[in-house]
């Protein structure tokens, strides 16, 4: 096996050290091939179905408090409580 120098600090790493003793930097090199399946999920996964979403909350108002209502369109406070003749 060829000599392996660690990337970091460029000194020789020990055959079969998976980190540099003078640094600690991972060697690549000297790590095992990882033997697990690429994927290890049962193949026969159902789909999930999607979460129900709420209906969404409607607040009517009336219309004087609408925000495009001109102030002349709304009432004022001063007929209605003015006393009738």
């Amino acid at each position: 096996m060829p000599d392996v120098y660690c990337p970091i600090c460029f000194e020789l790493v020990e055959d079969k050290r998976v980190f540099c003793e003078t640094c600690g930097q991972f060697i690549h090199e000297n790590a095992p091939a990882d033997s697990r399946e690429w994927d290890s999920r049962p193949p026969d996964l159902t789909p999930v179905a999607p979460a129900a979403t709420e209906a969404p909350v409607v607040i009517n108002l009336p219309d004087e408090h609408m925000p495009d209502a001109s102030p002349d369109e709304a009432p004022s406070d001063e007929s209605d409580s003015a006393p009738a003749p």
